[in-house]
């Protein structure tokens, strides 16, 4: 797994899947705010520190549409709220 953004961040996790299955190897690409990119293990799961505010991810895999993911990341835990956009 890719960790990027190091320092006292907070902490993302999550898991990327499609149709209730995990996507291993998916990749998220900020577009826009500071940079905190991942990509998934074998469990679909992600890891990455993040600094605290808005940013827009692009999450993309071999087979799987795009999608755009608007995170906004707040509190020492990496808690906040996430919404999807498909493309």
């Amino acid at each position: 797994m890719l960790l990027l953004a190091l320092g006292c961040s907070p902490v993302v996790t999550g898991r990327v899947e499609s149709a209730g299955k995990p996507v291993a190897g998916a990749v998220l690409s900020v577009v826009t705010g500071e940079p905190c990119d991942a990509v998934t293990d074998s469990t679909g799961a992600f890891r990455t520190r993040c600094a605290s505010g808005a940013r827009t991810v692009r999450v993309t895999h071999p087979g799987h549409l795009e999608q755009i993911v608007s995170w906004e990341v707040s509190g020492p835990d990496g808690s906040g709220s996430r919404r999807t956009r498909p493309r």
